[in-house]
């Protein structure tokens, strides 16, 4: 209602989303910097500590990852590594990065176990890319027509192990979040500046 009568949009004109979802316009958060034990994600972009730093990308709505069963860092990725692995997401098609907001504990226990931020998007870049199995013979003819390469007989969900951002957000509770890309996109990252 806010789009359509505030915002003057269009459906089928302006959006053309074939489903919408409220992460177009009404989803944020903010980094649980205090509960990281990894350097926080903006000082890994390049600004420093002390900077206010907003990263934006278009998404789909959060995909909740439920672990409460695994105790081990390598138990929490697979399970990760499991809910990227989507042959219907839009990240498979798009080449765009993805988010990862690991819950405090999930992102304790990888870290205790191990872990670098470059060790996880490793795990998971290789761990969550497609096996060709899984995708129809027309999916797999158009991905060839978008330079998108079979590796292995997989897909790779993102061009790179570095295009999955990984950060630590929410509270308390064995969840963490997989944030898939709408469209074609890249994560943009700017200081704000103090009035």
């Amino acid at each position: 209602m806010i789009l359509l009568n505030i915002g003057g949009a269009k459906p089928g004109v302006m959006d053309r989303s074939t489903q919408g979802s409220p992460a177009k316009y009404a989803f944020c958060f903010g980094e649980n910097e205090e509960e990281s034990p990894w350097e926080p994600y903006h000082v890994r972009r390049g600004f420093a500590a002390a900077d206010s730093v907003v990263t934006a990308m278009p998404s789909e709505a959060p995909h909740n990852i439920n672990d409460h069963g695994s105790t081990s860092g390598v138990g929490i990725l697979t399970t990760i590594a499991g809910t990227i692995s989507q042959p219907g997401a839009n990240s498979i098609y798009c080449n765009a990065p993805i988010i990862i907001a690991l819950g405090p504990e999930h992102a304790q226990t990888i870290h205790r176990d191990g872990y670098t931020i470059a060790d996880i998007q490793q795990d998971l870049y290789d761990r969550s890319a497609v096996h060709v199995s899984r995708v129809s013979a027309e999916n797999q003819e158009s991905y060839a027509n978008m330079d998108r390469p079979l590796v292995n007989d997989h897909y790779h969900m993102t061009p790179s192990p570095e295009d999955i951002h990984i950060l630590v957000a929410g509270g308390p509770g064995k969840h963490s979040g997989y944030i898939a890309p709408f469209g074609f996109t890249a994560a943009c990252s700017v200081r704000l500046s103090h009035v």
